[in-house]
């Protein structure tokens, strides 16, 4: 499985010098929907990362409990 590296996934769609779309444009909420999207694939991934590293930060947690006592 592909990984999104973290600093692309915390990016959001630039609102600077980008063409603008009038609201009804079907352009322009496309666009729209691709940013929300892409900002919950983001967040998601997010979400992951937090859970695999608590995960793991357990399990060496116990090693390392086992390995004292």
């Amino acid at each position: 499985m592909a990984t999104i590296p973290l600093q692309l996934a915390q990016r959001r769609l630039d609102s600077g010098s980008v063409v603008s779309y009038r609201d009804s444009s079907p352009v322009g909420a496309a666009m729209q929907g691709f940013g929300d999207e892409l900002a919950a694939v983001a967040e998601r991934f997010r979400q992951q990362k937090q859970q695999q590293d608590a995960f793991d930060a357990e399990v060496i947690g116990r090693k390392l409990n086992g390995q004292i006592a």
